[in-house]
């Protein structure tokens, strides 16, 4: 028996969770860019088949001394801006008393 079937577009092979953790992906890469972090390895895996997981980030392959780097230079932006919002903490908290009275 004959049937006619439409023909497809691209959303045929179109896949959202892979897209979503692609965007997820570009985040967390570009946020530990943001902080001079390169995870230049880092793959999204498929889905598992057989398990209930869905896609999957790995951060690939990283050295221990690259790992170190990465932490230091984490740490130093981390440090930097903690020392800034305790500096403004201070200084709008001295501006808050002086309105007070």
């Amino acid at each position: 028996m004959y049937q006619e079937i439409e023909p497809v577009d691209a959303s045929f092979f179109r896949d959202e969770k892979r897209e979503e953790a692609v965007a997820a992906g570009l985040d967390l890469v570009n946020a530990f860019r943001r902080l001079g972090v390169d995870l230049s390895d880092i793959q999204i895996r498929n889905e598992c088949i057989t398990c209930d997981e869905s896609y999957s980030m790995d951060l690939g392959r990283v050295r221990v001394e690259e790992a170190r780097e990465m932490v230091q230079t984490i740490n130093h932006k981390i440090d930097v801006l903690l020392a800034i919002q305790r500096h403004w903490t201070a200084r709008n908290a001295q501006a808050a008393e002086i309105d007070d009275q």
